[in-house]
């Protein structure tokens, strides 16, 4: 008699995948790629109008240039590993920011400020979510939404311990001497476990997604899998809907994330902020974790209207409380959806345009996304200089959130994002 199949492809599957390797390199990546850079920028924003006398909002120009210059990066980023092994990219990005950080520390007039920032956003584009979301979604098809949810949780953990961490040894020894140490640890963090581990997809070492037992001798034709080409998939309105809800969105995220430390600071004092930022990055990687163990289960589509929604309530509530208890619950609320709202991107976009030209397909949403982004902190800081406080700021993010998820519920009888779905669109748009 003959054997009855294996729908989930586990018989004759290695005890060990390489991909989940892949996962936790990626997952050190984030974890000091956010600490140091995403998640600390609120952290470098703060600092450098403390210490250099520079007013919010033109500093938050500076983080504006930061956001514009990654999504530019980005794009080249996207088609060289699209075609070549990703671990030089991520070493000369890597020094690259290294060196922006210092230069950070040292700037003694605006230029020089924004010339770091510049070359922060340059290193940070090859370290960040193009990479990982990239290798990750090769690696994995069936458990892809496990394994992007594991991976970028990095991002939260690096805001959990990098950033406090940051910010007492800014606290201690200054920013000139303080970011000399954060250029190393930024390095010491990427580099090694990158280079040693990390490998471009599963048929560099014979092996399929998900640890799928080959069929072939080698298994390597189909490793990589099939998906909508990027010259269609970029003309699709599907592809421009996803696009524009995100940059919505990460306009509002960014912009919260960018300002929540200067926020908790002004209301309560810098501890406080401290905390805040970590109580965020928590909340972010316990959402990120069960969104993606739920995101196997459910639509994706109402998935995404209710974390934008989340997200809503939780920059309202940043507006509109003073007291410190009331800040962390709010940044909790908030964090919970940013976890899942940076995850969404990539998945969604996998699922619907698939493996093929993914990282060009990510990297030219992100770039129209990160446009979008860097007006967020830029936004922020004009409102709040001109209000003298954070309150209209933070609910003109939350109206953007709330754009985003209007935008996410147009689309007439699209229920999922799906492959077939986004075919459709392209052959009618």
């Amino acid at each position: 008699m003959a054997a009855a199949a294996d729908p989930t492809g586990r018989a004759g599957r290695a005890p060990f995948f390489y991909g989940w390797a892949i996962v936790a390199a990626t997952f050190v990546m984030l974890t000091t790629s956010s600490g140091l850079g995403f998640y600390a920028l609120t952290l470098y924003l703060r600092t450098l109008t403390d210490v250099g006398g520079f007013s919010v909002s033109s500093v938050s120009g500076a983080t504006a240039l930061f956001f514009i210059v990654s999504g530019i990066v980005g794009v080249g980023v996207g088609r060289v590993i699209a075609r070549h092994d990703p671990r030089p990219v991520i070493a000369v990005c890597a020094a690259v920011a290294a060196a922006s950080l210092v230069g950070m520390g040292r700037a003694g007039s605006l230029w020089q400020v924004y010339l770091a920032y510049a070359g922060f956003g340059v290193g940070f584009a090859g370290c960040s979510l193009i990479i990982s979301s990239t290798l990750v979604t090769r690696w994995f098809h069936r458990r892809r939404s496990v394994a992007l949810s594991v991976s970028s949780t990095g991002l939260s953990v690096g805001g959990i311990l990098l950033t406090p961490a940051a910010t007492a040894l800014i606290d201690q020894r200054g920013f000139a001497s303080a970011s000399v140490w954060i250029a190393v640890a930024f390095v010491a963090g990427i580099v090694p476990v990158t280079a040693l581990v990390l490998r471009p997809d599963p048929s560099a070492l014979g092996l399929l997604p998900d640890g799928d037992p080959s069929p072939t001798a080698t298994g390597a034709a189909t490793a990589v899998g099939g998906g909508v080409p990027f010259a269609e998939a970029v003309r699709g309105t599907l592809f421009r809907r996803i696009t524009v809800a995100w940059t919505l969105a990460l306009i509002a995220q960014v912009g919260g994330i960018s300002h929540l430390f200067s926020l908790v600071d002004e209301r309560v004092d810098r501890p406080g902020a401290a905390l805040a930022v970590s109580v965020l990055a928590g909340s972010s990687m316990v959402g990120r974790l069960a969104g993606g163990w739920l995101l196997g289960r459910v639509a994706l589509r109402p998935a995404c209207l209710t974390w934008l929604v989340l997200q809503a309530c939780g920059l309202s509530g940043l507006a509109l409380v003073d007291g410190r208890t009331g800040l962390l619950v709010c940044a909790s609320l908030f964090g919970l959806s940013v976890g899942n709202v940076l995850l969404l991107q990539p998945v969604v976009l996998a699922d619907v345009f698939g493996v093929r030209d993914y990282p060009r397909i990510f990297a030219r949403s992100q770039l129209v996304s990160t446009v979008g982004i860097a007006s967020g902190p830029f936004l922020l800081g004009i409102l709040r200089d001109a209000t003298a406080g954070y309150r209209l700021a933070f609910l003109a993010a939350t109206a953007l959130s709330l754009a985003a998820s209007a935008v996410i519920s147009t689309g007439g009888p699209l229920d999922r994002f799906e492959a077939t779905t986004a075919e459709g669109e392209l052959a009618t748009s």
